[in-house]
């Protein structure tokens, strides 16, 4: 990541659904900023505020959400 970075302002890392959360920290230690991707009726908001935690004790920005399936 960290080269790949030197060569553009943006690298959007893609990660596997939040109960994965393992590899969501996982990608939490190389990450600044993160978007919140949610699924209307299947993202429940215990799972949304579990994420949210994570991103917070890694030092991650969220800087946005996004409601799939709207």
């Amino acid at each position: 990541v960290n080269e790949i970075s030197r060569h553009f302002d943006m690298v959007i890392l893609d990660s596997p659904a939040g109960q994965f959360r393992s590899d969501a920290q996982s990608v939490c230690s190389v990450a600044e900023s993160a978007l919140l991707v949610t699924r209307r009726d299947k993202t429940g908001i215990n799972d949304t505020k579990e994420m949210l935690n994570i991103f917070s004790r890694s030092d991650v920005t969220v800087v946005g959400a996004i409601l799939n399936e709207f």
